[in-house]
Formats: C-alpha cells, sequence, structure tokens
C-alpha cells in the first residue's frame, strides 16, 4: 500500500458524533475511538477492552471550548488533528507503534501578544497516578492482569507545565509507554518512550511510518481501471494489518488475528459489557486466513494457525481464546483454509507439527454433531454457526413471535456447518497426502459420503434448492437461508441440479444493496433485522432473517465466480456486477473516500446496521485474486482464467506462490501477459485460460 492512499477528513464513528477513530494499532495498546482533544483522550484499551479513558493530554485555558471545532484526518499510520483559534495554531499528529507506545507530536505556535501556558495531564480514571515516576497504574482488570505506563515528554519536564511566549512556536513530542504490570519491567518502558522523544519530530514519524509499511512489503501490487476497486483492495490490506496482533500474554502465546478493534461493547471505564471482537473467533479466523495467504510473507498465517490450535479444548474442538480464558466453539472451514494457504506456501516441516492437531479437530465432529446415521452436522445452538436466527429453526412452527420459546425452536441438520465439515474433510485429506499420513485415503472417503448426503437429503428438486433438516425426522425446513447456495460454493453440486443456482439472480435474493440473508419471500423476512417486528437484539444487533453480510456476500461472490469459470465463463457480468456492490459496500454511502465497512447492512437501501467500523468478518481479497487477476493455485501448476469484468486494464506483481514471483498485467489495447521470476510465460491478446507449470 502508497503511504498517503487512503486518507479519511473526520473519521467519526456514525453511532457516537464526534468520535475520532485512530488508524494504526499496537500488539496490545489499540484505541476505541477519541475526543477532539490534543493527545489521547476517549476509550482506550489493551489487549482486552478495557476502557481507559485517558492516557495523557495537553491543556490550553484559551482554547478550552475550541477543541470541538478541531478539524481531522484518518491516516492508516496515523490521525493528524488541527486547531486555528484565538491566534494559536495547532497541529498534531498522533499514532501507536507496534510495541504499545502512545505518541503525540505537537507543534505549537503562539501568534499573540501574551505567553500562553500548556498543561500536561495525565490522571485517568480509577488509575494509581505517581507523579513523580510519570507513572500510571491500571486498576485489576477482569482478564486478570493489570496494565501500566510511563510518560516521557521532549518538553515537559518534572514540571508539567510550559509557557509558549508570544510570537514562539515549538514542537512537543510526548510518549506514553506500556506494558503488562508484573511481566514487563519498567526500566525498558522508560527507555523506550525516551528515546522515541529524542528524535526530532519528522524523524519520529518517519521511523513509524517505515515500521507500519513493513507489512505491505511482501504482498500483491494490484491496480487497475476501476478506482472503487483499487480503494477497497488497500482498505482491506489495512484492516489485516489493523487487526493482526501479537500480545504475548497468557493464553496468546502466538499471533492472532481479530474480528475487530470493537466498538459493540459499553463504554464504562473498567467495566465494559457486551460482546468483544477482540479475541480470537474460529468462526472468523479462516476468513482472515483465505485473504492473508497472499501475503508473500508465510509468517503471519502460520503464526494464525499456531493460535487457533492453541484454542483446542481436550476433545479437539477449536474455541474462542481470550487471554485467561476459553469460550463457545464455532463452527468453521479452517483446515480447508489451511490447505488454501499451503497450496500457497508449502511447508512440509510446519505441516507435520500441525498435521496430528488437524485430525483431531475433524475426528471429535461426528461424535459430537451427528446422529451416527449420517455426517449431517446438528446445530443446537443457532448461535454457533454465526448465523443467529436464521429462521429455519423456527419453521416447523410458523415462525412465532415468541422465539425464546424451547418448543417451538427445532434442532437442524444444517447446511453451512455441513458444507465447512466437508471442506475440512477435503482439505485434511489433501494435506494428509502432503505429509504422507496414511489416513488420507480415510477422510477422502468421509468426504465424499457427506458430499452424496448433502445432494440427496438436503436438494428438494421441486423448489431446487438446499434446506436444512428437522435433527430427527430430516424432514427440510423450507426457508431458502443464504445458506442454501453454499453447495455451489464447494463445487460439489451434481450438473442436473445446477438450475438451482439462478435463484441467486431471482427476486428472492437479487436486492440493490447485496444478497440477503434469506429469500425476501420468506415471512420471516425483515432487511432491518429484529424477529417478526421486535428488535430482540436492540437497533444494531444480529438477526439473519434478512439483513446482508459482508461474512455471506464474500461466499457467495467466491461461487459465483468458481460457477462462472466452470461453465465457460457465463457468469462473468453478473460476477462484475455483484464484486461492484460489494465493493462499494466498504464505503460510507458508496464513497470511495470514505472506508468503513461494518458487520451487517439493510439490503434493500444499503443502510449500515451496525458500527463496527473496520470489521474483519469476511474476505475480498482472495475473490479480486482468483477472479479479476485469475490465479487459482494447484500442487503442481497455477492456473490463469480471469473473468471479464470489463476492466480497461490490471496490473498484479509481486505475487509469490511456491517460492516463485509472478507478474501480470492486461490492457484491452496490449493483451494479457504473465511473467513468472522475470521470464515471459503468457502473451495473449486477451484474457484466456493458461497454465504454468511449478
Amino acid at each position: 500500500m502508497k503511504a498517503g492512499i487512503l486518507e479519511y477528513k473526520n473519521r467519526c464513528l456514525r453511532t457516537r458524533c464526534g468520535k475520532l477513530l485512530m488508524g494504526p494499532s499496537g500488539n496490545r495498546l489499540f484505541v476505541d475511538y477519541l475526543d477532539r482533544y490534543p493527545g489521547f483522550r476517549g476509550r482506550i484499551d489493551f489487549i482486552h477492552k478495557v476502557n481507559l479513558g485517558e492516557i495523557f493530554s495537553v491543556s490550553c485555558e484559551e482554547l478550552s471550548d475550541k477543541f470541538d471545532y478541531m478539524q481531522s484526518v484518518w491516516h492508516p499510520e496515523y490521525l493528524e488533528v488541527s486547531l486555528d483559534e484565538c491566534n494559536i495554531h495547532f497541529h498534531e499528529i498522533k499514532f501507536i507503534t507496534q510495541d504499545d507506545c502512545a505518541v503525540s507530536i505537537q507543534h505549537w505556535e503562539n501568534a499573540g501578544r501574551k505567553p500562553v501556558r500548556l498543561i500536561l495531564s495525565y490522571e485517568p480514571d480509577q488509575c494509581q497516578v505517581f507523579k513523580g515516576e510519570k507513572k500510571v497504574v491500571s486498576p485489576a482488570i477482569v482478564h486478570g492482569y493489570q496494565f501500566y505506563y510511563c510518560v516521557e515528554s521532549n518538553t515537559f519536564s518534572q514540571e508539567d507545565s510550559y509557557i509558549l511566549k508570544e510570537k514562539e512556536c515549538t514542537d512537543i513530542i510526548t510518549v506514553a509507554a506500556f506494558g503488562v504490570a508484573g511481566k514487563d519491567a519498567e526500566g525498558p518502558l522508560m527507555d523506550r518512550a525516551a528515546t522515541l522523544c529524542r528524535l526530532s519530530a519528522g524523524d519520529l514519524l518517519e521511523k513509524h511510518c517505515a515500521q507500519y509499511h513493513s507489512f505491505y512489503e511482501n504482498i500483491p501490487e494490484f491496480t487497475c481501471s476501476d478506482r472503487a476497486l483499487n480503494a477497497a483492495w488497500d482498505y482491506r490490506w489495512y484492516i489485516l494489518h489493523n487487526t493482526y496482533a501479537v500480545p504475548d500474554y497468557g493464553n496468546y502465546k502466538h499471533g492472532l488475528m481479530y474480528e475487530g478493534r470493537d466498538h459493540k461493547m459499553g463504554k464504562d471505564p473498567f467495566h465494559p459489557t457486551g460482546w468483544e471482537f477482540t479475541k480470537l473467533i474460529p468462526l472468523s479466523t479462516p476468513l482472515h486466513m483465505t485473504d492473508m495467504r497472499w501475503n508473500g510473507k508465510p509468517d503471519y498465517v502460520k503464526e494464525m494457525i499456531r493460535s487457533l490450535l492453541d484454542s483446542m479444548d481436550e476433545e479437539g474442538e477449536l474455541r474462542v481464546m481470550l487471554a485467561d480464558d476459553f469460550g463457545n466453539s464455532y463452527c468453521n472451514y479452517s483446515i480447508w483454509a489451511i490447505y488454501q494457504y499451503y497450496l500457497i506456501h508449502p511447508d512440509e516441516d510446519f505441516l507435520r507439527q500441525i498435521i496430528s492437531r488437524l485430525k483431531k479437530y475433524a475426528d471429535c465432529l461426528p461424535g459430537k454433531y451427528t446422529d451416527g446415521t449420517d455426517l449431517l452436522q446438528i446445530v443446537k445452538v443457532h448461535q454457533l454457526t454465526g448465523k443467529e436466527y436464521q429462521p429455519s429453526y423456527w419453521y416447523f412452527h410458523n415462525f412465532p413471535k415468541d422465539y425464546q420459546g424451547k418448543e417451538t425452536y427445532t434442532f437442524l441438520k444444517r447446511v453451512d456447518s455441513s458444507i465447512y465439515f466437508y471442506l475440512n474433510l477435503l482439505g485434511l485429506s489433501y494435506l494428509c497426502n502432503e505429509a504422507e499420513d496414511p489416513d488420507a485415503k480415510k477422510y477422502l472417503e468421509m468426504a465424499e459420503k457427506l458430499k452424496n448426503e448433502i445432494n440427496d437429503k438436503m436438494w428438494d428438486d421441486e423448489s431446487a434448492f438446499f434446506y436444512d433438516l428437522h435433527f430427527e425426522t430430516e424432514e427440510k425446513a423450507y426457508v431458502k437461508n443464504i445458506v442454501g447456495f453454499y453447495p455451489w460454493w464447494a463445487d460439489i453440486v451434481p450438473e442436473i441440479n445446477h438450475k438451482g443456482f439462478a435463484t441467486l439472480f431471482s427476486d428472492e435474493f437479487e436486492t440493490e444493496y447485496m444478497f440477503p440473508s434469506v429469500s425476501r419471500k420468506c415471512p420471516a423476512y425483515a432487511p432491518n433485522g429484529g424477529w417478526m417486528g421486535d428488535f430482540i437484539k436492540g437497533r444494531d444487533g444480529c438477526v439473519w432473517d434478512g439483513p446482508s453480510w459482508p461474512y455471506t456476500n464474500a461466499i457467495l461472490i467466491d461461487a459465483l465466480g468458481r460457477q462462472s469459470q466452470k461453465n465457460n465463463h457465463c457468469y462473468d457480468k453478473e460476477f462484475a456486477r455483484k464484486l461492484r456492490k460489494y465493493t462499494l459496500q466498504h464505503f460510507r454511502n458508496g464513497n470511495i473516500e470514505e472506508p468503513y465497512l461494518v458487520e451487517h447492512y439493510n439490503p434493500e437501501t444499503g443502510e449500515p446496521l451496525s458500527d463496527e467500523v473496520d470489521y474483519n468478518h469476511s474476505f475480498f481479497l482472495d475473490l479480486v485474486m482468483k477472479y479479476v487477476v485469475g490465479i487459482q493455485v494447484f500442487r503442481d501448476k497455477v492456473v490463469l482464467d480471469p473473468l471479464d469484468i470489463g476492466l480497461d486494464s490490471f496490473v498484479c506483481n509481486n505475487v509469490n506462490i511456491r517460492g516463485h514471483k509472478l507478474d501480470i498485467s492486461y490492457t484491452r489495447e496490449e493483451g494479457f501477459r504473465v511473467r513468472c521470476d522475470e521470464k515471459e510465460m503468457i502473451n495473449k491478446k486477451e484474457l484466456a485460460y493458461s497454465i504454468i507449470c511449478l
């Protein structure tokens, strides 16, 4: 990502007016939001959601009622704010470093005729403050740790005030270095802060930006003739960067990726309530790996896999993992995602380290989630598919208004969890082959058995769709959930039943703003969420009975691309149309100058229904790489099969695959060209199917 390519003036939360968003995050330290004030005031978090109200701030009496007029510019690397009032010119750049330092670079200019007093404060609510040591210690966090930080400044020394003389200008650098009490020694923290304060303002910013941009050194360089696609490409890499962390505390022994930097929880200082995204959630981890596999540095995904396996319980299930605790297991396609990653970055030693635990996970699922007659996955807790309140659970009782009654709720054999299990079995079989593990055949046979059961039992020929089943009687729950398209995503549907895929383009799922989570003809359909007119989880709550999720939009567009490649590119135009809508969903009001992806949307109006900005619970980059650029990676070859989505040109360089570097370009005038390790391999007049043997 080029420096400065993403900028956003006055980037604020939709649901907390005026609260500024920060670009970078540290391994432990991150910002929920900041107030319009010099320094760091707002809601700041450490490892988990903690709601620290202030790190430090700088006040000026003359501007005490003027800071609300601050203008801001959000950058991925830093937040920039400025104010010109009362003959005082103020400009600040602030950021968080990867090693958890909160840094403020302030430029003050007094153009008036009298001195101005600036005061440094660091007295956050409920914290112990040791003024002489310039140290702040938090109360005990619910997760069992305390954090502390040391404050250093190039201007404020023993006195926490500075007199800015008339006509004087100065640069004030203030740094707070964070650590875990009892784990991180105070001396290194003080040295870290002091070292940064000794740099000039320009050198400090340059050092930070260089470190920040190192994440992007090994990613593919993609640009095309579509400005929205370019902006979304850069934004999605930012989201991955922002949500990757190496907390190095408690259960977090390796790097991991979060669903987001969390705006969903309550904001009471040191008493957050609600659902937290800053933890490992196995449902979303494969989505993260699906995109991150295209980073040429494989260590990121290896660390994510290690963390995922650290969450495994004694029986083999993958669980939500916090620094001090574990949570529920969610269905997921992690083994399949690991196999897709392995195709690009093979490593036999690493595979042999993890293969037994992957097998343990797959082996535990039939005993826990089937009835023993087949491999179809039974879901008893609807939340644990990540698609809570899908109407099929209430189909057999005619969608009662009382959604909480146990007698009106039915356990189901689910399409989505069964497809995930199928993909995991298939991926595990392939990984076993790579590791020369004799169980490869067993898992392939299980996958084939499950594929046949999905097609034989869940398919309805009359309506040409796949349905969830009653967990005992196997009656179909005739609700066209979005997951009914998953078999096409897994590419298991017999050609005779391919007609059902056309439902995706019917008025049941065709809306102006991406796919609804259930057919518009379903009696429980509610594009704004809620259940039968009742907002059971609040205005922004997740209810999968109508709203549109980037999560399933990505999967369905993936299915659309795959089916187009498989069927002589017959869906290229539909793919282009849906990818365009999905691309614009990444921006507030469809304005590519305002990147703002959240959890779910009204499919009829495009209105964002939640406010978890920069939400990381879908994939996008993989769609660009597989279908726009056209790269399909196999064990011994790379197939190039781009879809024609109407682009005049695209370039995708620095693609690292199995130790080789691919550079791909296309223009309507010069055609389609591919170089492998600087050698031209493909030169065709138009986009066309091609093979490179590795």
